[in-house]
């Protein structure tokens, strides 16, 4: 089945209710509150980049502790996982935000885990939430590299001179596991066309920008090389092309 984007979305042999949850928070990509609850006053939601991730990778997670929406600080964490695995304990960030890592334990298949996580705070009482994620098993491989396979979207395929546009990178294994922690770098096959910046963490994958010269006068075409590379993996590499449109 496919998902938004064309991504694959697979069948786990787990309650529909579960996969339904898990599936949909991947989809959305997360970076947004999720399964928050509260006891009395006190209100806690969780939020992360990316509800899927792979067995020994670390996945942070960020908390916001509140009353009426206003943050509650010196709050006492406390974070169980339904896989197992290694959580961080919980760092007060100020102004009620918190966070933690969770590093998934070595899993043989695709599954989910569930992280749940309470606080405690001496005026305001107990609140809990939980939040879901999607774990691949590890194909990372030293000595026999895995294939990566690399996916470049762009917001427009046409640009004006001077124009900046942004470009989001995926990178999947073979079977369509997120390949997430690697090092993105961009190449512009003629600089005095365009440049890319530097590429950053964006949910799932990767984003960088594309901005054409300004000093373009005809109409002409820019191929952007975008090289993905983890230990483990073989290099990915995929290519975008843009038209910059001075004509008109």
């Amino acid at each position: 089945m496919r998902g938004p984007g064309g991504k694959v979305v697979r069948r786990l042999a787990v309650p529909g209710s579960v996969v339904s949850l898990v599936v949909l928070l991947a989809l959305l990509g997360a970076a947004i509150p999720v399964q928050a609850e509260s006891e009395g006053l006190l209100s806690l939601s969780l939020s992360t980049e990316c509800t899927e991730t792979m067995a020994f990778e670390a996945a942070t997670v960020r908390a916001f502790l509140s009353v009426d929406g206003v943050g509650v600080e010196g709050a006492r964490l406390a974070v169980r996982s339904s896989l197992g695995g290694n959580a961080s304990d919980p760092v007060d960030l100020g102004r009620g935000h918190y966070g933690f890592t969770w590093t998934a334990p070595r899993v043989s298949r695709q599954t989910y885990a569930i992280l749940y996580v309470y606080a405690r705070d001496p005026s305001h009482g107990n609140a809990t939430a939980r939040i879901a994620f999607i774990v691949d098993p590890s194909m990372a491989n030293r000595l026999s590299p895995t294939a990566t396979f690399v996916l470049v979207r762009s917001s427009a395929s046409t640009l004006r001179p001077g124009a900046t546009i942004g470009v989001v990178v995926h990178a999947y294994t073979v079977e369509g596991y997120l390949i997430q922690g690697a090092v993105v770098r961009t190449a512009v096959s003629n600089s005095t066309l365009a440049t890319a910046g530097t590429p950053f963490r964006k949910g799932c994958g990767y984003g960088f920008t594309v901005t054409a010269s300004s000093t373009i006068t005809t109409d002409t075409g820019v191929l952007i090389r975008v090289d993905v590379m983890k230990p483990g993996y073989l290099r990915g590499t995929a290519r975008l092309g843009l038209l910059i449109v001075a004509s008109g």
